[in-house]
């Protein structure tokens, strides 16, 4: 099998006839699809079952998070790609030919995405106005992370090919041998397994992130470890989404979609940034981009500490993860092939 299509569901009923519509519509045809609901309670695997029986559903008992799902889901077939998909995405009908046939001719890239779009309510079903929701990650000297493109109008500015720093979780394919290379051994979770003492858990998607920014961490560890990320602007796809940061915004904007934001996203987020900087950032560019990193950490921790305090509480389960990241970064240090010049230009 040449692709594995994974999608990871939650309560994700109303966007599942436009999501598996689009990939049951696709020109490439060898491929299978796997769906991983995380103990939705709308029905929603029930209806897949029912109305699309050549999809192999995994229902859990409990939500497991974006990352352990997507894990479970890689882990279940053997094939030379993987396309991590969320549940509201719609792709066009060339979606995969174009990509598979790029990923191909591209043996040094790791992970490949396209242009996609936003759309902005799941009752229309006109696709359009033509917003850009991502054509890649992006990151800055500060290291905030971002999509590349968003929130611009379409006016063919992205329309070159071009190698980015990573590609946004929410579509990406990604070669299946780039994965095996960078994944990582989590000992705590081993401890749940007493069954032998030689079994090894192996993650990809770190799961102790549990949710949001897991997809920065994982290219962050791909560019480490040599493996290059592909943008193909033919290739092209849809995202619902009710809103959307810019690439560049202000502080006060910043603070602004952070308040449009659920408590428990913005938690995850001041955690889940903290874990990717300390498993990933070396200490050569560290020293080099400290005024800059310090800054914009003072600024956010300013806020929390001001106007978000109930985000505090995810500093205590940082430290509390703290080791457990730490023998990931060993790990990390012992696959990293590129030297710190090379991964410094991606933060501009």
């Amino acid at each position: 099998m040449k692709v594995s299509i994974n999608i990871v569901a939650y309560n994700g009923l109303k966007y599942a006839d436009d999501c598996l519509k689009s990939i049951y519509n696709q020109t490439f045809r060898d491929f299978k699809v796997l769906v991983v609901d995380n103990a939705s309670v709308d029905g929603a695997a029930d209806y897949i079952r029912k109305n699309y029986p050549e999809v192999t559903v995994l229902q859990n008992f409990k939500n497991l998070g974006f990352a352990k799902a997507h894990n479970q889901a890689i882990k279940f077939w053997d094939s030379d790609y993987v396309l991590i998909a969320n549940q509201d995405v719609i792709l066009t009908p060339t979606y995969l030919e174009k990509l598979v046939s790029f990923a191909d001719k591209h043996p040094e890239a790791g992970s490949f995405g396209g242009k996609t779009l936003k759309l902005t309510n799941n009752e229309e079903k006109k696709l359009g106005p033509e917003i850009i929701d991502s054509v890649g990650l992006a990151a800055t000297k500060a290291c905030r992370f971002y999509d590349k493109g968003a929130g611009e109008e379409d006016k063919g500015q992205f329309d070159q090919t071009e190698e980015v720093f990573g590609l946004s979780g929410n579509l990406v394919l990604y070669r299946r041998s780039a994965l095996e290379a960078v994944k990582l051994n989590n000992y705590k979770s081993r401890e749940g397994f007493k069954f032998t003492t030689d079994f090894n858990y192996f993650e990809y998607f770190d799961e102790d992130f549990f949710l949001y920014k897991e997809d920065i961490d994982l290219a962050w560890r791909l560019r480490l470890n040599g493996w290059a990320a592909q943008y193909l602007p033919s290739a092209e796809s849809y995202h619902y989404r009710s809103a959307s940061a810019k690439a560049t915004l202000t502080d006060w904007a910043i603070a602004k979609n952070r308040r449009s934001k659920a408590r428990f996203i913005n938690q995850l987020s001041y955690r889940n940034h903290l874990l990717t900087l300390v498993k990933n950032q070396d200490l050569k560019n560290l020293i080099l981009h400290f005024p800059w990193i310090f800054f914009y950490e003072l600024k956010k921790f300013c806020y929390v500490l001001i106007l978000e305090t109930k985000t505090l509480k995810s500093l205590g389960q940082f430290f509390k993860l703290l080791p457990n990241i730490l023998q990931k970064r060993k790990q990390i240090k012992k696959i990293t092939k590129v030297s710190s010049k090379e991964i410094k230009k991606w933060f501009n």
